[in-house]
């Protein structure tokens, strides 16, 4: 017989239970969703990290950073090999037609291209982070974390919310959160 609605959110309750790294994607609100990137940030818990993100920016987010990381390749050839061998792992496709930069749809369209064989967006993010902070200096380091950021000033308009975020030394600068299915999500709309 089929599973009723309350055996159901029974069993997700003890599953939770018995695998705590299954965590939920996003935040009961866009604080939740903000120190959970955090915590998970500063503890370099990368897949964590991008379940914060808006799921429907996965694809934009993983591409940029891979965009980044080819970048980080031309001024560090030893990263080459590595990053070539995070994109074997993975099955990003090699794609000529990045599409012009600043134009949202063709940047969209390249990444899901690029993107549509990768199983595991999360993994991917992760490894591509660990690449990048193995081969960055200085402050990059802690831009790719939260670290020492605080969020302030939240404003929720139905399903959007805005933010103030305060980095180290005082400097802020502004944070969006969408909500989805009922989760908020950082996000970069």
């Amino acid at each position: 017989s089929p599973m009723s609605r309350t055996d159901f959110a029974s069993w997700r309750s003890e599953e939770r239970a018995y695998f705590p790294g299954r965590s939920r994607k996003g935040g009961s609100t866009p604080q939740d969703a903000y120190e959970k990137a955090r915590a998970a940030g500063e503890k370099k818990d990368w897949k964590t990290l991008f379940n914060m993100l808006d799921p429907e920016e996965h694809d934009s987010v993983v591409f940029g950073v891979y965009f980044g990381a080819t970048f980080m390749v031309m001024m560090n050839k030893e990263a080459g090999p590595e990053l070539e061998a995070i994109g074997n792992k993975h099955g990003v496709q090699k794609n000529d037609k990045a599409g012009s930069v600043g134009d949202k749809a063709a940047e969209k369209a390249a990444a899901k291209e690029a993107l549509k064989n990768v199983k595991d967006k999360a993994a991917l993010f992760a490894d591509l982070l660990n690449l990048l902070e193995k081969h960055s200096k200085g402050d990059k380091k802690e831009s790719m974390s939260f670290t020492g950021e605080s969020l302030s000033d939240v404003k929720i308009d139905g399903d959007k919310a805005t933010g103030t975020i305060t980095k180290k030394g005082g400097k802020t600068g502004a944070i969006q959160f969408v909500r989805r299915d009922g989760r908020w999500y950082i996000t970069g709309e």
